[in-house]
């Protein structure tokens, strides 16, 4: 591990920016990654299975009607804030930024009226263990959306590790805070609808620290300047952007709610804990993806063919070298680490994290494609690519989850994904000529 941080460390340092910033963002990945795992940790025991895969459900209903307002935009809002901060065209970022806002405020508000009109044709999808806990989520809707432009908005003045704070360290670190205090302090039996109101004052804390820095940071021009708006540049823009993260993020929540629909809460909130443990088994690509993007985009930008051969083939070492390390301990301790954390009642957990660690093995053979291809500017050929494998995804369990429960889920994830890196590293073989091999 010394050797890879050397070779990167003396590649971030010919960019005396790069190699500061660089810093803390891997200091912000790796509390974020702590608290992520504490955070389901937390949960699973204090809400129990059903309880949890109630609040899984929730979760995953929120995520997915809130979908619109977190897709594309984020990604926008870093490009047009660094370039108009370029420009000094504070009046277009002012406008552009007011647009951002009405743009989620006004979906948002959409969503929340048109739920109770809905719900009556909804039938037995939203149960009454469902429904209070989700009326009150939807609070999340509007919360999320504009705290993830805010932390974008902030990336556009190129303050990378700081944007990512108020999400990825206090939204998190504020509710585990909040869920220790209410069950040690205060007494209270946490419910799923006790889980969503703290997650709701989170992020409404989140927000203000957000708002907080945006204002710090940014010149006081933007404030004062009338607003200039490109209205139909900025909507045609964001929807261009918006496949790659709009199939991430169905594939994410939309397969945990089909799941639902087949098995119990209990079973439910087992495979999410399940999937929890296996996104935080893909350390390689956790901590090498932050460390790597801006490194692929520069030698590319340089036709420097050599250098992104020479990531490629070490990038994928060390990620199959700790992903397959990662497999084998779980393989053997796996049982013990899934009933000391999180108690025995998850204890099925084990298998579905199993399945899904195998296939990131497997796939962790062809490196860090994805990762090349999108910091070399294809991504319309990513999205095509990523809009298949979710569709076969979200199909797959559709059907494994009806026949096999939540090991076919597990199933069905793990070959998709499979599906989705091989395929990747074709293209990158065929656009690039990189080989992302390990060899």
């Amino acid at each position: 591990m010394n050797k890879l941080t050397h070779k990167i460390t003396a590649m971030f340092a010919k960019d005396q920016w790069m190699y500061s910033e660089g810093k803390w963002v891997f200091l912000v990945k790796i509390i974020n990654i702590g608290l992520t795992f504490l955070t389901s940790v937390v949960l699973a025991r204090t809400l129990g299975t059903r309880n949890f895969g109630i609040f899984t459900q929730v979760l995953a209903i929120i995520s997915v009607v809130g979908a619109p307002t977190e897709i594309g935009l984020p990604q926008l809002m870093v490009r047009e804030t660094a370039r108009l901060v370029e420009n000094r065209d504070w009046a277009k970022i002012n406008g552009f930024w007011r647009w951002s806002v009405s743009i989620i405020i006004g979906t948002s508000v959409l969503f929340i009226i048109g739920y109770p009109l809905v719900r009556p044709f909804l039938g037995k999808l939203i149960s009454e263990d469902l429904h209070e806990p989700l009326v009150w989520g939807m609070l999340l809707v509007p919360l999320f959306g504009v705290l993830a432009i805010l932390s974008s908005g902030i990336r556009g003045f190129h303050r990378i590790a700081i944007a990512q704070v108020a999400e990825q360290v206090l939204l998190p670190g504020l509710f585990i805070g909040f869920l220790i205090v209410a069950t040690t302090q205060i007494g209270y039996q946490v419910t799923p609808l006790l889980a969503i109101l703290l997650q709701v004052g989170a992020s409404f804390l989140s927000l203000g620290f957000g708002l907080f820095i945006l204002f710090r940071i940014a010149p006081g021009e933007i404030l004062k300047a009338s607003p200039v708006y490109d209205r139909i540049e900025w909507l045609k823009s964001t929807l261009s952007l918006a496949s790659i993260s709009g199939m991430q993020i169905l594939n994410k929540w939309l397969s945990l709610i089909i799941v639902g629909i087949f098995v119990k809460y209990a079973e439910l909130g087992i495979y999410r804990v399940g999937i929890q443990i296996a996104i935080l088994a893909d350390f390689g690509r956790l901590i090498l993806y932050p460390l790597l993007s801006s490194q692929i985009s520069k030698y590319y930008a340089k036709n420097d063919m050599v250098h992104l051969q020479y990531l490629a083939r070490l990038s994928a070492r060390w990620i199959i070298l700790i992903n397959s390390a990662i497999y084998v301990l779980f393989y053997f301790f796996g049982k013990y680490f899934v009933n000391f954390f999180y108690g025995k009642e998850y204890k099925t957990a084990y298998t579905i994290v199993l399945i899904l660690i195998a296939g990131q093995v497997v796939d962790s053979i062809t490196g860090a494609s994805s990762l090349f291809l999108t910091m070399t500017g294809f991504e319309r050929d990513t999205a095509k690519i990523r809009f298949f494998t979710t569709t076969m995804n979200l199909v797959m369990i559709y059907v494994f989850s009806d026949l096999w429960g939540i090991v076919g889920a597990a199933v069905a994830t793990a070959v998709s994904l499979i599906v989705w890196n091989v395929m990747i590293w074709f293209l990158v073989k065929k656009k690039l000529g990189i080989n992302c091999l390990p060899i």
